[in-house]
């Protein structure tokens, strides 16, 4: 295993999304997205964005709205998505980071 973190833009987070959750469709905007990579093969996505809660929308949360893996990603990958875009989203200046999982 040779997991790590990679630069992604929405675009390509978006269309992993399409074809890989089994639930839910992209996100209609965001503020940036991250992806995962075993090897060089993308195996997970992250989209963080402004947040969907009226009450949480104060401008300095930030929302990890939709996290993308492949089955039979490596163990741990989800985690290493949501670490990431946190700390992106903190050093962007956000002081929260939410997700519902």
């Amino acid at each position: 295993m040779n997991l790590e973190i990679v630069p992604s833009n929405l675009t390509e987070a978006n269309a992993f999304v399409r074809r890989h959750h089994r639930h839910h469709i992209p996100p209609l905007s965001g503020l940036f997205a991250v992806a995962a990579a075993d090897t060089g093969v993308v195996v997970g996505v992250a989209i963080v964005g402004r947040p969907l809660a009226r009450m949480a929308s104060d401008g300095w949360t930030a929302e990890i709205t939709r996290l993308c893996t492949i089955e039979g990603a490596p163990m741990g990958t989800a985690s290493k998505l949501y670490q990431r875009s946190a700390h992106i989203a903190q050093l962007m200046g956000y002081k929260r980071v939410i997700s519902y999982k």
